[in-house]
């Protein structure tokens, strides 16, 4: 280096630590859900609402047949409607509610007809153990005031969560033979949530809950901003009793532990 330049090593030597002192490149973010599906935090929250509204049901339910219920282990999936079609089979027992204050939707209850037929005839003060295979008006009104009572308790719980008091239109109850009559949630993606269901020695199988993905994402949101401004309607809110043509009327029958309204039985279509 006597004549001033620099060697090929020296250069190197500071290129090197040019290098060294350069700083690392910021991690490239985290890929945000599609607009039609749920994040993490969304499917977390959605989650946390639904394992609080179910086991509200689940209590509620079990005062009316007074046999031990569960309705746990919720799944949630994003499913176009004609897939939600696909994974109900059999004869099923439908209830549509729609939601008229607070939030705006609808929402589909799906049950199977024979485990409908079960919780029927444990509110008909039988043992449960064999319930007709077809249901008339009063069994139909026994189950939609099973779902009503346990959607009802639900509703209170929402509505702590997401911090605003919920209304519905009376529900929409029928027996169903086929997935092409389901009266599903309006859109192109559905939320399925599906939770296993289980009655103290009598029915073991899946209790299922559909939603449009808009009405997940207003509750979602509406669940991050709190529930400070929440004040629980007196008595527990329940919902209207459901709409059904009416029938004849059905010879009296002792029904524990609630008396029944008659309701006709709404006809598939």
């Amino acid at each position: 280096m006597s004549d001033g330049s620099l060697s090929q090593e020296e250069i190197d030597a500071l290129l090197q630590g040019v290098d060294e002192m350069a700083p690392e490149p910021a991690p490239a973010p985290a890929a945000a859900a599609p607009a039609d599906d749920l994040t993490d935090t969304e499917r977390s929250t959605l989650l946390d609402i639904v394992r609080a509204e179910l086991s509200s049901a689940a209590n509620t339910l079990s005062t009316i047949i007074s046999k031990k219920v569960e309705i746990i282990n919720p799944s949630i999936e994003i499913k176009s409607p004609d897939q939600v079609r696909q994974d109900i089979t059999g004869e099923n027992i439908q209830i549509r509610v729609d939601y008229t204050e607070g939030i705006t939707g609808e929402t589909l209850f799906v049950l199977k007809k024979t485990d409908a037929a079960v919780i029927a005839d444990l509110m008909m003060g039988q043992d449960g153990t064999s319930p007709p295979v077809e249901l008339n008006d009063l069994y139909m009104s026994a189950i939609s005031e099973a779902i009503s009572q346990m959607h009802g308790s639900g509703l209170n719980v929402l509505g702590e969560k997401i911090g605003k008091q919920i209304k519905v239109s009376p529900p929409k109850i029928e027996v169903v033979k086929s997935p092409n009559e389901l009266l599903l949630p309006s859109g192109d993606k559905l939320v399925k949530i599906t939770a296993t269901f289980t009655i103290e020695g009598l029915v073991s199988s899946n209790f299922v809950q559909i939603f449009s993905l808009p009405l997940v994402k207003e509750i979602v949101t509406s669940a991050s901003v709190g529930a400070a401004s929440y004040t629980a309607p007196q008595p527990q809110a329940q919902m209207p009793q459901a709409q059904q043509p009416a029938g004849p009327a059905p010879s009296q029958v002792a029904v524990q532990p609630v008396q029944l309204p008659t309701l006709g039985t709404a006809q598939a279509p």
